[in-house]
């Protein structure tokens, strides 16, 4: 009885969701590789103001760039993998491989959003601080997009 009630439940809850449509691969693929590019400009910038006066706080987020950089990449190797597969059951595999992978770097990205407001807040040059400020808004914006990623 308690099974049959939990399936009308779940069954009254999946329908009365409002549907919306599902992000293509594709789609998720270019704004990926978008983010990545900007994440390794990022890191390129802070490298550079860290060879100025701004060395400790700049390096620390050139580095939280560059490791963004790595975890989109991953993520999209990953949905390329998955893309690629034709087999049902390797896909169902893979999709929760890619579910816990999706998760391990949405809990990274939590700690360089914090590492990056530490920084912002030691830096001295407005126009480093300004530009920490964008990227750290652009690390939650690939964390919400990480977080987003469902796969059929």
């Amino acid at each position: 009885m308690k099974l049959m009630m939990g399936c009308l439940l779940f069954f009254a809850t999946a329908t009365a969701a409002p549907q919306t449509q599902p992000v293509s691969l594709a789609d998720q693929e270019a704004t990926l590789w978008q983010k990545e590019k900007d994440f390794h400009n990022y890191g390129r910038d802070f490298f550079d103001f860290a060879n100025g006066d701004e060395y400790q706080p700049s390096g620390v987020l050139a580095e939280t760039a560059w490791k963004v950089e790595d975890y989109i990449s991953a993520v999209r190797t990953l949905l390329d993998i998955y893309d690629g597969l034709s087999c049902p059951a390797d896909q169902a595999k893979t999709r929760l491989i890619i579910r816990r992978q999706l998760g391990y770097y949405s809990m990274g990205l939590d700690s360089e959003i914090k590492g990056s407001n530490m920084s912002i807040e030691h830096t001295r040059k407005p126009g480093v601080a300004a530009e920490a400020t964008r990227m750290r808004d652009e690390l939650r914006d690939v964390q919400e997009l990480f977080n987003s990623i469902k796969l059929e």
